[in-house]
């Protein structure tokens, strides 16, 4: 998978599905030439993310955020994500998630589940977390106003009521890949050619899936 090949810096299309595939890949097979390459592309990510790069998590700065909270939370990498995610912390709590649709990949679900991870990423005071207790409450009431199905059947909205009701966070639990990572993507692809090269129905997705089960 030669990802030098792309300009998109996504983590379902693009770059950052490269960066995690390619660390779990040295961790799978102990070749320290796929970190190298992960690093090449990370670099390449936060090169080219900007003040255009949107806000959802298919093609935009939640999922790339998403993915370093997943490297670091999962030791593939060491650092601070509060320092790291910072400048894309800010933009996405300046954006208005009214505006998006309930969806993981492009709407406020994707949106949800980067905060969660931020919220979850590693223990320090109540006043520490990047998104405070109002941010999280307007967008549980967008959820619940707007999308009532997903308010009522989401994993993700019942974390965020006990993170805002009981103002009390498990950090215990490491961001894991979601299951709709691998949604449509076949057993078996015939003709690498044939498939995007990303993590969404494309190779990395299926090859992910592979290392992982």
């Amino acid at each position: 998978m030669n990802y030098n090949l792309i300009d998109d810096v996504s983590l379902m299309y693009g770059k950052m599905g490269g960066v995690i595939f390619f660390n779990m890949y040295m961790r799978y097979t102990g070749v320290n030439v796929y970190r190298d390459y992960a690093d090449l592309l990370l670099d390449d990510i936060y090169k080219q993310i900007n003040t255009m790069t949107p806000i959802n998590f298919a093609d935009g700065l939640c999922g790339i955020g998403w993915g370093v909270e997943y490297l670091v939370q999962n030791q593939f990498y060491e650092g601070c994500t509060d320092e790291l995610l910072s400048d894309i912390d800010d933009v996405i709590i300046r954006s208005s998630p009214e505006t998006l649709d309930h969806t993981f990949m492009t709407g406020i679900e994707g949106l949800l589940l980067y905060v969660i991870s931020r919220v979850k990423s590693f223990k320090r005071s109540w006043d520490q977390i990047p998104f405070d207790l109002d941010y999280m409450v307007g967008l549980r009431d967008i959820i619940k106003n707007k999308y009532p199905n997903t308010y009522r059947n989401s994993t993700y909205v019942r974390n965020l009521e006990d993170i805002i009701t009981n103002k009390k966070v498990n950090f215990q639990d490491s961001v894991a890949i979601p299951s709709f990572f691998f949604s449509n993507i076949p057993n078996n692809i015939n003709d690498l050619y044939s498939v995007p090269i990303g993590i969404y129905q494309g190779l990395t997705g299926w090859a992910l899936r592979k290392i992982l089960s």
